[in-house]
């Protein structure tokens, strides 16, 4: 039962950034609720099935006429060279990076990176890379693995610390 409630939570809090999985992990453990393995593996799961979910939702949605419409416009803007040289100098990065995003061979390593760390946010990265050029299958199974280990790995841990006291 524990799996199935972890399960939906984790498939909320893949796009709603409000029900934060970590702090419904540390929660569930501290009132010692469940054990650690199955609430971990089906928040994990969960936080896969979200983002696989919104990651071809945004993928199919961005041939909508209105959507297409409002990108368009956002690039026919120019953007304004900002007052502080720190802030410019972030905003290349930034843009840097989402340049680097297009590409499989960079696009892979860093959506490893956020499934299992959580930096960057993964919810931004499905975002960016819905209209990208990666394969959803190559998707699919780094956001599902790798968010499946990360959430296990902090159940455990928090788990482990909570029998500690």
């Amino acid at each position: 039962m524990a799996f199935f409630v972890s399960l939906g939570y984790g498939l909320v809090s893949s796009v709603v950034p409000l029900f934060n999985s970590e702090a419904y992990l540390a929660a569930v453990q501290v009132g010692r609720v469940s054990d650690s393995l199955p609430t971990g593996l089906g928040v994990g799961v969960g936080q896969g099935i979200g983002k696989v979910g919104l990651f071809l939702a945004v993928r199919h949605g961005v041939t909508w006429r209105f959507v297409q419409r409002l990108t368009a416009r956002a690039k026919s803007q120019s953007t304004r060279m900002p007052r502080w040289r720190w802030l410019a100098a972030v905003q290349r990065a930034s843009a840097t990076l989402m340049g680097l995003l297009n590409q499989d061979r960079y696009a892979a390593p860093v959506l490893t990176l956020s499934a299992l760390t959580g930096f960057p946010p993964t919810l931004v990265l499905t975002v960016v890379l819905a209209p990208s050029h990666m394969r959803t299958g190559i998707f699919c199974a780094i956001v599902s693995i790798g968010m499946t280990i990360r959430y296990a790995v902090m159940a455990l841990v928090f788990g482990g610390i909570v029998t500690l006291f």
